[in-house]
């Protein structure tokens, strides 16, 4: 038998997401991490030859590569450990997000699930922001389409298309109609997303 092989030691909240891509996917936690890491290796060097062909050809300095590349990792960091729904509440008592406006449609009384409506507010296209919470999210779509980052893949859902969100996967969504609609049942009820609209 050969050397002993090396593992790394995961962090709680790195094994919990590949947990949960494992759950999307039907692959292995192996097989996830050694695409994860090969896809990070990849772009790490397409990264460095990108920022040596903008430096070479003159449209960016050095200086000015490493301030957008710091930028970059600030905002990759940001969504990575994103947490609470990020809303903010009306004068009607419903909550805004991004193009989204909310309404909470019921949430039972022992807060075991919740259902709320979302529609598109207006035709921007501005997602909700990345998040996650620790509840069970499934998402209906009944009018126009949406389009769902979750776990770092991208969907696009329209009419009559579920899917669910599993607890603490970060997810985001943005509407890309108009008349982008859809109903979402959460279970448990998530605090941030209760609106005075909410019938029991």
């Amino acid at each position: 038998m050969g050397a002993a092989e090396k593992h790394l030691v995961l962090e709680t909240d790195i094994h919990k997401a590949l947990k949960t891509e494992k759950g999307l996917t039907g692959l292995s936690i192996k097989e996830i991490g050694n695409a994860i890491l090969r896809t990070t290796l990849e772009e790490s060097h397409m990264v460095d030859l990108i920022g040596s062909l903008l430096v070479s050809t003159g449209k960016l300095s050095e200086v000015e590569v490493q301030q957008v590349l710091k930028q970059a990792r600030l905002g990759t960091k940001k969504t990575r450990t994103a947490s609470a729904p990020p809303v903010s509440r009306t004068r009607a008592g419903t909550l805004i997000s991004g193009s989204w406006e909310i309404a909470n449609i019921v949430s039972s009384d022992d807060k075991l699930y919740q259902i709320l409506e979302c529609w598109a507010r207006n035709s921007d296209r501005q997602p909700m922001d990345a998040h996650s919470h620790k509840s069970d999210e499934y998402i209906i779509v009944l009018k126009g389409r949406v389009s769902l980052t979750m776990g770092g893949k991208q969907f696009v859902l329209g009419p009559q298309n579920m899917i669910q969100i599993p607890a603490d996967c970060i997810h985001a969504a943005t509407p890309l109609d108009a008349s982008s609609y859809l109903i979402t049942v959460l279970s448990p009820a998530v605090p941030e997303y209760h609106t005075d609209s909410a019938n029991t």
